[in-house]
């Protein structure tokens, strides 16, 4: 896995659990982690401040990305929590790194394309209300 697919896994958790993706500071806390940078280097690159990534952004983003993954993780074992999320995905047949909620569309509704599927993410509360679907037209 690298990480263009662990963000990819990230962004599909945190908009299933929260309807959100990462903000731009956690993306970059995330990017630095995933190359086992210090929050002080994270805080070169980025242009944010050691402190604000150390204390404020980066403890709210791995108590987040526990609960949309739901394991706790830490800037240490989080790409150990994203392994096993991308691993479980591999088994899902023709939807690869996708969870069961994005399989749906791939075997239910006929979506076959090879392109993301976050955009279609916010309607993933709806599902429930597919079989009133005749009933309405």
């Amino acid at each position: 896995m690298d990480f263009a697919q662990a963000l990819e896994i990230v962004n599909a958790a945190m908009f299933a659990q929260f309807n959100r993706g990462l903000s731009d500071v956690e993306t970059a806390i995330l990017r630095g982690s995933w190359q086992n940078q210090t929050y002080g280097r994270i805080a070169e690159v980025s242009g944010y401040s050691d402190s604000y990534l150390r204390r404020d952004v980066g403890p709210k983003l791995w108590k987040l990305l526990g609960q949309a993954l739901g394991e706790p993780v830490s800037k240490k074992n989080f790409q150990t929590a994203l392994e096993r999320r991308w691993i479980r995905g591999q088994g899902d047949k023709g939807t690869r790194g996708q969870g069961n909620k994005e399989k749906f569309f791939h075997e239910k509704i006929g979506f076959s394309s090879s392109a993301p599927l976050l955009p279609l993410l916010p309607l993933l509360p709806l599902l429930p209300l597919l079989p009133l679907l005749p009933l309405l037209v």
